[in-house]
């Protein structure tokens, strides 16, 4: 029994070692090509984490101690998730009644002369693409929670976004003292005044350093509690922070660094309410807010040029495409198919909104782009199914030590409050390595609830065995609890 016991256990970190690390990197490198915002890229990234999802789902079904966690404990989360992809799909089919397509197919199929199948969607072929990213993203999620059971996974998770981010931040800093003319193998055609490092959009790199410096922060309380000021994680952590803080600041984007900071704020106030080291805690609470304050005041300057009433004022025609967006909405209360914004958009588009902003393919809120594409019920399901995810999280963090959970509640207010102003969610490598600090994080939550639910019983059972103990004089042996 033993053996047998053994021999499940070895396997099950065989397979882990082996699907881990495959997952690991594939998400990290995500952002190495544009953000992954490519069909080419995308694409290779979605069969690559389906293949990865097979591989894991075989090994799973010889080793049932491989997932740690079921199913079902994302059930709020996962029911709207594959109710917005039956949705979408829904959209696209041409076999629903007359009455719910789209009256834009049969004008055009007037003016064509010929009867048009016509859906809800007026771009129908793109909901296959939109699905298919969806899928991907839950792939993300769903093995980063399977993984992040493990502590080891865990730290590695958290490291590896925090490298990669100072790698990233690294590279976008030496682009930019060589003149910041080019974007990889290419000659930069967007934002020539911005660190994009290896994205076209200052905003979405933004995001992208911002979840590198969620990271960070969590390893900084981690190894500030672990080992002090002087403790080789805590410094090693800080040292990797330093370059993504500062390209954050040189990628001058307003919502990326206000994001970030909201989302640091966030982290330091779960840090210094927890009952832990109270003192130490709050030490580091005023430190993580001190770090950007400090790089804004260093390189900042370009960054706070943009705050100026000049440059608040080209903020509206971003609120004139909210407000378009808006109107789109409620003119097609049953979506206008999921990837298809760019498509019912122009009829819905305020002349305000002049030629000078080219053709408008996203509405920089992800939010409203989301609920004119599957309408706001499904919507505001996906976000509530995330939120309880997010929510479970906040109310663990006092109980549990500093690490991914700490990293993933950072990471999900940073999104979360740039998504109101831009579409960092709707580029690939973002919302996977979000997903994975997200997994991560209640991975570390469920590991913790596990424990937790077995202790009492481990504690029944030590207070039984000793009192058998106590009666028994010819037994020398002391019961303890674990």
């Amino acid at each position: 029994m033993n053996d047998k016991l053994a021999w499940r256990r070895a396997s099950r970190s065989e397979a882990h070692r082996f699907l881990f690390w495959p997952f690991l990197i594939l998400v990290l490198l995500a952002p190495a090509a544009l953000g992954a915002n490519r069909p080419l890229f995308w694409s290779a990234l979605a069969f690559a984490l389906g293949l990865l999802l097979l591989l894991w789902a075989y090994a799973a079904l010889r080793n049932s101690g491989l997932a740690p966690v079921p199913f079902i404990r994302l059930a709020p989360a996962a029911l709207p998730f594959f109710l917005a992809i039956a949705w979408a799909s829904l959209q696209s089919v041409s076999w629903i009644p007359e009455t719910l397509k789209d009256p834009t197919w049969h004008e055009a199929g007037a003016a064509l002369g010929r009867n048009l199948p016509g859906s809800i969607s007026l771009a129908p072929e793109e909901a296959g693409t939109g699905i298919m990213r969806l899928l991907s993203y839950g792939t993300v999620l769903f093995l980063a929670l399977q993984f992040g059971y493990s502590t080891h996974c865990r730290r590695s998770v958290l490291w590896g976004v925090a490298a990669a981010g100072a790698l990233y931040a690294l590279y976008g800093i030496l682009v930019w003292l060589d003149g910041n003319t080019s974007v990889l193998w290419m000659a930069k055609w967007a934002y020539p005044d911005s660190l994009t490092s290896t994205f076209v959009n200052r905003n979405n790199y933004a995001t992208y350093a911002g979840l590198g410096l969620c990271a960070t922060l969590a390893l900084i309380a981690r190894g500030w509690k672990e080992g002090g000021l002087r403790g080789n994680a805590f410094m090693l952590a800080l040292t990797l922070a330093v370059p993504i803080a500062a390209a954050l600041l040189l990628a001058r984007s307003r919502g990326g660094a206000i994001s970030a900071l909201i989302a640091i704020l966030a982290m330091a106030l779960l840090v210094a309410i927890s009952p832990k080291a109270r003192i130490a805690r709050a030490a580091f609470a005023c430190c993580a807010a001190a770090l950007i304050l400090a790089g804004l005041a260093v390189v900042g300057a370009g960054l706070i040029g943009r705050l100026d009433p000049s440059g608040i004022e080209q903020f509206g025609g971003r609120v004139r495409i909210w407000v378009s967006a808006i109107s789109a909405i409620g003119g097609r209360p049953l979506g206008g198919g999921l990837g298809a914004f760019p498509y019912f958009f122009p009829g819905y588009r305020d002349a305000a909104v002049g030629p000078e902003f080219g053709m408008i393919d996203k509405a920089h809120n992800t939010y409203l782009e989301l609920a004119a594409e599957l309408g706001v019920p499904m919507t505001a399901a996906l976000v509530i199914g995330l939120g309880w995810l997010v929510v479970r999280m906040v109310r663990a963090n006092p109980r549990l030590e500093p690490g991914a959970a700490l990293a993933a509640v950072g990471a999900s207010i940073l999104v979360a409050v740039h998504s109101l102003f831009d579409f960092g969610l709707e580029i690939p490598a973002i919302t996977v390595t979000w997903l994975l600090l997200l997994g991560a994080g209640l991975g570390q939550v469920e590991h913790h609830s596990g424990r937790r639910s077995a202790s009492p019983h481990r504690r029944g059972t030590g207070h039984r065995v000793a009192a058998r103990l106590r009666g028994s004089p010819k037994l020398s042996v002391v019961a303890k609890d674990h």
